[in-house]
């Protein structure tokens, strides 16, 4: 809130000439890109999720070595 003030004080205090240029400026410009956040990893804490996790890692792997085009073939 400061900011916006201290900033619309030092706007105020510049010539009227400049103040439109800037505000032109300001309309014309892009819009900034805002960057998507990432979504981390939920973290395991408990026994009970480590245990899961692990049992769905060995099964998906299990699938892929038993899938075509493996050295099983």
């Amino acid at each position: 809130m400061a900011k916006s003030r201290k900033k619309a004080r030092k706007a105020a205090k510049r010539p009227a000439k400049k103040r439109t240029a800037k505000r032109k400026a300001a309309a014309k410009a892009k819009p900034r890109k805002v960057k998507a956040r990432k979504a981390k990893p939920r973290k395991e804490t408990s026994i009970v999720d480590v245990m899961t996790g692990a049992v769905s890692e060995a099964g998906e792997l299990r699938a892929r070595l038993a899938g075509h085009n493996t050295f099983e073939d």
